[in-house]
């Protein structure tokens, strides 16, 4: 049994409908925050994150708010950050003694996705999203139109990149 297989089991995890991969909560924060349109949330919300060898990639999605990733396991990731203001990033999350990020911060209001660099890998993660995920909050799949504004941006920064992650 892959890994992967093992860890989708022993945590409960399920497939994440429209990103891709696999999820599970952990905990949301039992602490009101009050967001700039007046919309009270948890102040953070946890849960645990995989991509394994039959889904690799997290799709471009866009938050409200910071999201947080640290590997446990596994990995590497590329992970593209596209934030609506300042420079593009393009990290890979993974050991340190790999000379990698074991932690990634996708600031609030920024386009994401995520993929496994090894065909055959898998990559548990824990995620905070602060304040607290919810479905008004998210949106799934870059319009084409944005993506067009975010090509070339970065040398790196090409239409295939993006369509890696569509």
């Amino acid at each position: 049994m892959h890994r992967a297989e093992q860890l989708v089991e022993s945590l409960g995890l399920e497939v994440l409908e429209g990103e891709s991969g696999w999820w599970a909560p952990i905990t949301r924060s039992s602490v009101p925050v009050t967001v700039a349109d007046g919309a009270v949330l948890p102040a953070s919300s946890t849960i645990y994150y995989l991509l394994s060898p039959d889904r690799p990639v997290n799709l471009w999605h866009w938050l409200a708010g910071d999201d947080v990733q640290v590997l446990v396991e596994g990995g590497p990731v590329e992970y593209v950050v596209l934030p609506e203001t300042g420079e593009p990033r393009r990290h890979v999350l993974g050991r340190l003694g790999d000379r990698h990020e074991p932690v990634v911060v996708a600031p609030g209001g920024s386009w994401k996705g995520l993929r496994l660099l090894h065909a055959d890998g898998y990559a548990l993660m824990v995620s905070t999203v602060a304040p607290a995920w919810a479905p008004d909050r998210v949106r799934i799949g870059m319009p084409a139109d944005v993506a067009a504004t975010f090509v070339g941006t970065a040398p790196w920064l090409t239409a295939e990149l993006i369509d890696a992650f569509s």
